[in-house]
């Protein structure tokens, strides 16, 4: 690990040397002193407390740009370590990789870029909903790591990426930016999942976006991602004993709208909404021939909150999906209802000197209940049982010159609400450290 990490900074120092760019390494690493379960198996064991660690980032970035500013780029280069076998050292548990834009500016209103930025994307509509949240606590991993982006627990059908626009990855962009306040974004995804796809799905994922800075009140935004409208459907077989009725999914286009206040002081409210356009298409479906099917997705809506005075601050954020359906057009075959998903996670804190602060992580899921499924008048699958996921994390943070904290210490509580062998739901816990540093 030692020498992947002077490998890359001697690169950084070269290639700021040479190209006089600006260039800055990161470094996080954690460690788990220890973690567990209260799942038992069949016999009623548990299994024994472990412990482990990982180097979360390893990571050189440059960026520059040529003297009247038109033409510039950016390059990120980051060592993943993965420690598998019995050799912490071994060659082959290390894993780097680079991403990297290039942009042309030839008039101050318009600006085209191709490339990547390593996931991080590009002109996301978030505020502190997702990333924001947690920071650079989720990147160091001492918060679960789905939660952090704005994910869920593991098995809900809900994160706060359905209702807020996270942002572009990788392809071209187009941004015209008419006024100061006004920015127009349009990108192609000519990379990634769609390099070499057929013309019409790469451009029918293309992402269209407006974005204005309301003076003195805050921000908002409107953005269109494409898709292909495709419709996954699956009727099963009827006749079989087993059967548990359709299956429904599509990958429709979605409009995100956004808002964010700042007018209030120490005050900041996002609020977001994400509208998935209904799917619908022809289907074989073989002896009853070709029939409708619809799927719309649910309606997501979120709520972001964070409020400091001095010392004391908070963090809220909520998040409810509903309204989901699939529909086929055959009579005695009962459409399909998504439940009622819901996130909401608080987070106290307070700083107790201008170096350490205190944090207090908390949240729940919750998946509704599923109604049962009905095939000619005859239930087919029992109805299932709501479900609740709940975390609770205190932890502290050391901050010395850096714009983030460097040390991090905490405690994991947490359950995504499944059961054990036994039948029983069961907790998992974690005692995680982590430092992070960027020069």
């Amino acid at each position: 690990m030692k020498k992947l990490i002077a490998i890359l900074v001697v690169f950084a120092l070269v290639a700021g040397s040479i190209f006089a760019a600006d260039v800055g390494v990161d470094v996080f690493g954690n460690v788990v002193l220890a973690e567990g379960s209260s799942a038992k198996n069949a016999a009623g064991d548990t299994a024994d407390a472990t412990a482990g660690g990982e180097m979360t980032r390893v990571r050189i970035q440059a960026s520059g740009e040529n003297e009247d500013g038109t033409f510039g780029g950016w390059l990120r280069m980051q060592g993943n370590y993965h420690h598998d076998g019995d050799n912490p050292w071994d060659p082959e548990q290390f894993a780097v990789a680079g991403w990297g834009y290039a942009w042309w500016k030839p008039i101050d209103q318009f600006k085209f870029q191709i490339g990547s930025n390593g996931s991080d994307n590009f002109f996301g509509l978030e505020g502190v909903t997702t990333w924001g949240f947690y920071q650079v606590a989720g990147d160091v991993g001492i918060i679960s790591a789905g939660n952090a982006w704005g994910g869920s627990y593991t098995g809900l059908g809900a994160n706060f990426r359905q209702a807020f626009y996270g942002g572009f990855d990788n392809g071209a962009i187009f941004t015209i930016t008419p006024m100061d306040a006004l920015a127009i974004n349009i990108a192609v995804p000519f990379f990634g999942d769609f390099n070499g796809a057929r013309g019409e799905e790469v451009y029918k994922h293309f992402v269209a976006q407006v974005a204005y800075d309301i003076d003195g009140i805050g921000k908002a935004g409107l953005t269109y991602r494409g898709g292909m409208n495709k419709l996954s459907f699956d009727l099963g077989d009827p006749t079989n004993p087993a059967w548990e009725g359709p299956s429904y999914g599509g990958s429709g286009s979605t409009l995100f709208a956004y808002f964010g206040l700042t007018a209030v002081e120490n005050l900041g409210v996002d609020i977001g909404l994400g509208f998935t356009f209904p799917v619908s298409e022809e289907i074989d479906l073989g002896p009853v021939g070709k029939k409708k099917v619809t799927y719309n997705a649910p309606l997501a809506v979120g709520l972001g909150l964070t409020f400091n005075a001095d010392a004391l601050g908070v963090k809220a954020r909520v998040l409810a999906t509903f309204a989901g359906k699939g529909d086929v057009d055959i009579s005695n075959v009962d459409p399909i209802e998504e439940p009622l998903n819901m996130l909401f996670d608080i987070m106290p804190y307070y700083a107790i000197d201008d170096s350490l602060t205190v944090h207090l992580s908390a949240g729940i899921g919750l998946a509704g209940e599923r109604k049962e499924w009905k095939y000619d008048g005859a239930v087919v699958k029992e109805k299932e049982d709501s479900v609740m996921a709940w975390h609770v994390h205190p932890y502290i943070t050391i901050k010395s010159s850096w714009w983030a904290p460097n040390f991090y210490a905490g405690f994991r509580l947490e359950s995504d609400g499944s059961k054990d062998e036994k039948g029983d739901k069961y907790v998992n816990w974690s005692i995680p450290l982590g430092i992070a540093f960027s020069f």
